[in-house]
């Protein structure tokens, strides 16, 4: 996975919750797996989008999401660049 897309999507998650990593974190390795494919930007991106979807505000909402996801981003509060940061490069 490379520093891009944890960035991109560090910009579109922003305001929600360590469970929320937890669960996209989860979600990513499952269509990676699902797709027989290694860990990937895609898997990455896919898992998020699936996530930020209108279907899915529930989910935001037990994973204590501080409010609506938008694409560009969201309220202040811990993002995906908060909880990968200097992972970079491992």
């Amino acid at each position: 996975m490379t520093g891009s897309a944890l960035s991109a999507a560090a910009e579109r998650s922003g305001g929600v919750t360590a469970s929320f990593f937890k669960e996209l974190t989860r979600r990513t390795v499952l269509i990676a797996a699902d797709g027989h494919r290694p860990l990937d930007d895609a898997s990455l991106a896919e898992a998020l989008t699936e996530m930020l979807g209108d279907s899915e505000r529930l989910t935001r909402a037990l994973l204590g999401a501080a409010g609506p996801a938008h694409p560009d981003g969201g309220p202040e509060g811990l993002t995906l660049r908060d909880h990968f940061r200097g992972t970079e490069g491992s």
